[in-house]
């Protein structure tokens, strides 16, 4: 397993340094259409042309370290989870994919969430909705929070960069309003 995830991380890196050269010369791996599509997203949402440039930009870095597809102005898709940012100026973080009246609650039962941010209900935070059972990457530094919201009973395991468990949560339904990811670079929610 270790293997593996060495040569996805050296993958992920090289993937990096091409999307960082890219960024840099002012190409994109997501350009045309979508990008039209997401910044109108956020303008109907409310947003200025600087917040939505500012947005793309941050997504833009969740690309080039997390991977995955962006699927709406503030997130970034992958098989089985999804990144939503935390939008300018908002209260609380919410998926400009899904009705506004859906903002309320957004990791639902079945789900492992990691906020960036300490006390995910406390304020807009980046957050990772796991909703598959694989092993995924946090882009995240110190402080953050989780909700492990999985089945009854499932524990989730945090590892560190050599694949060593950290740390394995209480069963769901458990949570940790002031987490710190500094020494955690992968989760298992299951």
């Amino acid at each position: 397993m270790n293997t593996r995830r060495s040569i996805a991380t050296t993958l992920l890196a090289c993937c990096t340094l091409l999307t960082g050269s890219a960024a840099a010369s002012g190409v994109s791996a997501d350009t045309g259409d979508s990008r039209a599509r997401f910044a109108a997203q956020a303008r109907e949402a409310g947003f200025s042309a600087r917040e939505t440039a500012g947005l793309q930009g941050r997504v833009d870095e969740y690309l080039a370290t997390w991977g995955g597809k962006q699927t709406a102005a503030n997130k970034i898709s992958k098989k089985g989870a999804d990144l939503i940012l935390a939008l300018p100026g908002q209260a609380r973080t919410r998926d400009l994919s899904q009705p506004q009246d859906a903002a309320d609650e957004i990791c639902y039962g079945g789900q492992f969430c990691a906020y960036k941010e300490n006390a995910f209900h406390g304020g807009p935070s980046d957050m990772i909705i796991m909703h598959d059972c694989s092993t995924y990457y946090i882009p995240f530094g110190p402080g953050g929070s989780w909700i492990n919201h999985k089945q009854k009973g499932t524990r989730a395991k945090m590892l560190d960069r050599d694949d060593h468990v950290v740390y394995t949560t209480p069963p769901a339904y458990s949570e940790d309003a002031t987490a710190d990811w500094s020494p955690i670079y992968w989760v298992d929610p299951c």
